[in-house]
């Protein structure tokens, strides 16, 4: 199977590899078959008076630019004679309905030089002349662009113009010869004039550029997929419009979604998994945490049967949602900076950090969760609980929140009516700092483990070791043999509900009743703390073996 990739809800206005191509143009005069992006060629021409130049094209039958994303590539070679993005620099046009809008989309100082691929999201006010109104956008008889120059240029071709298009985003699926692609598998299809020309991906320095929907999966259809990106940086790039009060792209449009059809395999990987961590992940992030069109990633799809996220990097996305758990479905290692809303289902969520969560950072929506061993660093609210239970208990391992303070950053938000109970074991979660804001009432038992393992000198584990906890008022905290836990021998492990503050213990191991092999008794002292309590005892034979 090869790899496909292809535009999403994508239509073609004119490939410009003609002055016919699906119209008329004019304004620009000659096809230039070396220089393009999409296609057999583009168009160029030399447009140099002071003040403004357009480039015109009648389709050859009414257009629907109603709602829609218009994409097009634009080159211009005497660019410091632009005028200011905020004055109308570089602008797309349409006419409909007898009246013209004009949508600006660059400037001198935001032109990077080069090919440049625009968009424009046409729902949203124009910028100069008069917006036509819905039967105008969706009946459009003329569009171009219109660049306006301080003063005249010379007298040489300056202007290239190629694939005027309408489209949401990318579909990708299949695999490279039976392995995985990547990012960089995409962009050198996106890249190609004969594959791609879509605009929606390109490279800069080495970092992948998304201006619009990425879709890993064939929906529709039966192919499988198989994508394993590791340590690469995708940017959902900023494209604000000239005052930077809105955007010229759709928030909606910003997203990651893998799909999959239920007959092929879709394979989801970011990293990759050494033992039971997650390493050599990629970075997916905006350019800038001002920008207005955030990013969500979406992986909901009831079908998707390998979803794995290692060792990778999430910043201001407005989304995360995980799918339900599976066998191959798991997020280890992971960061997530200055994001919306995790919804895990029930996906694995292990390792991870939280950091500064725009709000809630991430759901517990029932008793059956995956989310262990993670940190909730200075978030307003650390976790959400969104269902009330008192019997049975929500179980929370290894949840550690730092950085609360009961008023402005909470460990956690009890987000709807009724009481709930939390066991907390390992984790540093204060009912103090659960926010109620729908009146319920939460308890959390701040559960820690204590765990002594009896060993002899020879480090190997010994069963059957009597292992006893006391607090100083002679309050009994363990009083167990030592067994094996999780294929280890000579454990003993119980919990303790910590109170807050560190409690002081008196240990007693010893094994000296008759049969078998005796033991020297040991007596010691301890403390338990917000880490609970764990002691290795190394067992010596008191020399009488009966």
């Amino acid at each position: 199977m090869a790899i496909t990739v292809e535009g999403k809800n994508y239509t073609q206005i004119s490939s410009c590899d003609l002055l016919t191509s699906g119209g008329t143009w004019t304004g620009v005069d000659t096809p230039d078959t070396v220089d393009k992006k999409q296609g057999a060629s583009s168009l160029c021409g030399t447009l140099k008076a002071a003040g403004d130049n357009n480039t015109n094209f009648v389709p050859t039958a009414a257009v629907n630019l109603y709602n829609k994303h218009i994409r097009f590539w634009f080159l211009i070679t005497s660019g410091g004679l632009v005028n200011t993005y905020a004055l109308g620099g570089i602008q797309f046009w349409c006419t409909g309905g007898g009246v013209t809008g004009y949508w600006y989309v660059g400037g001198r100082d935001t032109y990077p030089g080069g090919w440049c691929n625009f968009v424009v999201d046409l729902s949203k006010p124009v910028d100069g002349g008069t917006k036509p109104n819905q039967a105008g956008m969706e009946a459009v008889t003329a569009l171009g662009t219109r660049h306006n120059l301080t003063i005249a240029g010379k007298n040489v071709d300056n202007v290239w113009i190629d694939n005027f298009t309408v489209s949401d985003g990318l579909i990708t699926y299949g695999d490279d010869a039976g392995g995985y692609y990547d990012f960089n598998d995409i962009y050198d299809i996106e890249n190609d004039p004969s594959t791609g020309g879509f605009g929606i991906l390109t490279r800069k320095a080495g970092v992948y550029c998304l201006v619009g929907s990425l879709e890993i999966g064939d929906a529709s259809g039966t192919a499988g997929t198989k994508f394993n990106a590791k340590s690469q940086v995708v940017v959902f790039e900023n494209r604000p419009n000239k005052d930077d009060t809105l955007s010229n792209i759709n928030a909606n449009l910003m997203n990651m979604t893998i799909v999959d059809n239920g007959t092929g395999t879709t394979e989801f990987i970011l990293g990759e998994k050494s033992g039971t961590q997650g390493i050599s992940g990629c970075t997916v992030r905006v350019q800038n945490t001002t920008q207005i069109a955030k990013f969500d990633l979406i992986a909901t799809d009831t079908d998707i049967s390998d979803f794995q996220l290692y060792g990778s990097n999430f910043l201001d996305a407005d989304s995360i949602e995980l799918p339900l758990a599976g066998t191959n479905i798991e997020v280890l290692n992971c960061n997530f900076e200055s994001c919306g809303e995790i919804i895990p289902q029930t996906c694995v969520v292990k390792y991870c950090n939280v950091i500064s969560a725009n709000d809630r950072g991430i759901r517990i929506a029932g008793l059956t969760h995956g989310i262990s061993d993670c940190n909730f660093i200075s978030c307003p609210h650390g976790m959400n609980f969104s269902f009330s239970s008192e019997s049975p208990t929500l179980e929370l391992n290894g949840i550690v929140c730092s950085g609360s303070n009961g008023s402005s950053l909470w460990d956690a938000e009890h987000s709807v009516a009724g009481n709930l109970i939390v066991d907390a074991v390992d984790s540093s979660i204060n009912d103090s700092y659960v926010e109620e804001t729908a009146g319920g009432d939460t308890a959390v038992n701040n559960a820690v483990n204590l765990i002594i393992k009896t060993v002899s000198v020879a480090n190997v584990g010994i069963n059957g070791i009597r292992c006893y906890i006391e607090k100083l008022d002679k309050t009994e905290l363990m009083n167990m043999l030592t067994t094996t836990v999780n294929l280890e021998d000579g454990i003993a492990k119980t919990t303790f509900n910590y109170p807050g503050s560190e409690v002081d213990i008196n240990i007693r191991i010893r094994k000296s009743s008759t049969g078998g092999t005796r033991y020297i008794p040991i007596s010691t002292i301890g403390e338990i703390n917000s880490g609970g309590y764990n002691l290795t005892a190394i067992m010596a034979i008191d020399g009488l073996i009966t």
